[in-house]
Order: C-alpha cells, then sequence, then structure tokens
C-alpha cells in the first residue's frame, strides 16, 4: 500500500489537508476554511478512522476517512514543498510529529507552552532554537535524530532581539 499526505494553503478551502491511497486511487481532503494572516498553530490528529484539525488549540473540525488501508509514503517527507515543486511562501516556526493521537488536552498544552511539548510518543520536534541555517540542517529535539536538510529556504529571527540602551555620559 502507498500513499501520500499533504498539507498546504487553498486559495479557495484556505489550510487543507490531503491524503492519497493507492488502493482505492482517491484523496481526503479536511479542508479548515481557514486563511492565515497571524502566526497560528495547527494541529492535526488521525485517530483511526477520523481526521481531527485544531486551530490554535481549539478543536476546528473532523472528518471520517471511510477507505480502506493505511497510506504510506516512500518518497520522503517534505515540508514547504510538494515533490514536483510548488514551494510553500510563508514562515514554520515548529512542526511536531507523535506516534499517536494526541487528546484535547495535550492539544492545549502545546499551544500554551510550546516550547514544552508532551513527550510521550514524540518522534519528531523541529523547533525554531534548533534551525542551523548556516549548515542548511534543522536539528530533531525528539531524540530520534530525525533531522532535516534545509533547502531554499531563508532564515529569518522570529524574536526580536533586545535594544542596548546605554546611560549618559557625565
Amino acid at each position: 500500500k502507498t500513499g501520500g499526505f499533504r498539507f498546504l494553503i487553498h486559495p479557495v478551502f484556505g489550510l487543507k489537508v490531503d491524503t492519497w491511497s493507492s488502493d482505492t486511487n482517491e484523496w481526503l481532503a479536511v479542508d479548515s476554511n481557514v486563511f492565515p494572516t497571524a502566526w497560528t498553530q495547527y494541529v492535526l490528529v488521525r485517530q483511526d478512522p477520523t481526521w481531527m484539525w485544531y486551530i490554535n488549540g481549539s478543536f476546528k473540525v473532523s472528518k471520517t476517512d471511510t477507505r480502506t488501508g493505511r497510506e504510506e509514503s516512500y518518497a520522503g517527507f517534505y515540508l514547504g514543498r510538494a515533490l514536483y515543486g510548488y514551494w510553500y511562501r510563508g514562515y514554520v516556526s515548529q512542526l511536531i510529529i507523535y506516534s499517536r493521537a494526541l487528546n484535547d488536552s495535550e492539544v492545549q498544552q502545546i499551544y500554551a507552552d510550546p516550547s514544552n511539548p508532551p513527550t510521550n510518543g514524540l518522534v519528531l520536534w523541529l523547533d525554531w532554537d534548533s534551525l542551523d541555517c548556516a549548515n542548511n540542517k534543522w536539528w530533531d529535539k525528539s531524540g530520534y535524530n530525525n533531522h532535516g536538510t534545509l533547502y531554499n529556504v531563508q532564515c529569518v529571527d522570529i524574536i526580536k532581539k533586545p535594544t542596548r540602551v546605554l546611560s549618559p555620559v557625565r
């Protein structure tokens, strides 16, 4: 069984997640109808057979997947790019992947304190403070060494550095 998974910003449907199954040769779309204009936390939870969207710690929408089989990707994992191009134009400050479904309180915990996510089942944790733009790496903080390689990325500071103020000379 092969298939794919994509997260994209669609001009009509807003943020959306699609999964494709080669067993049925069809896509399952979960549309959020949210068009981001500010920093926003997006969480997608799959608890077979249901996909659930959370936005800024709150449940938004769910969709049940009635297809058989599980999607598996043999093409690698791309954040910000589809296999056939279409680069994402925006900012990403954190990506967390778990080997299990999160519950409502865990999603809210990550929203309230993104620097301290639950560790049970955590298999990938890419955070803004683990970016190494000089070496084109995004270091995984989960302990599983699922490090990312950066391509076509422009790193920017998301936190302004404090201004140094000097007292006048007397």
